[in-house]
């Protein structure tokens, strides 16, 4: 489980990545294999450094781990290729 501090900088940082502020640093080809492992792996150091800095900015010495805190440890092939089923089959 996440510490509250942690899970709110994550949080603010991953809308901030969905929101398209940061689409410059994707720069991830296009052509991958079928779990997504270069853009899974992407967008967890992208939230991760994002999250870290605004800890820092707010005075806090926590550093955001791109597995161990973003990704939950979760594994791309579960995660992205249902991600990409459902999104191929919902109406």
């Amino acid at each position: 489980m996440l510490d509250g501090e942690l899970a709110e900088a994550i949080a603010n940082a991953a809308d901030e990545v969905a929101a398209g502020k940061y689409d410059g640093d994707f720069p991830i080809d296009v052509f991958q294999t079928g779990s997504g492992t270069s853009s899974n792996m992407n967008t967890n150091e992208v939230i991760a450094e994002l999250a870290t800095r605004a800890l820092a900015a707010a005075g806090s010495d926590k550093v955001v781990h791109p597995n161990d805190h973003v990704n939950a440890s979760q594994s791309s092939n579960d995660v992205f290729p249902t991600s990409v089923h459902v999104a191929a089959t919902s109406p």
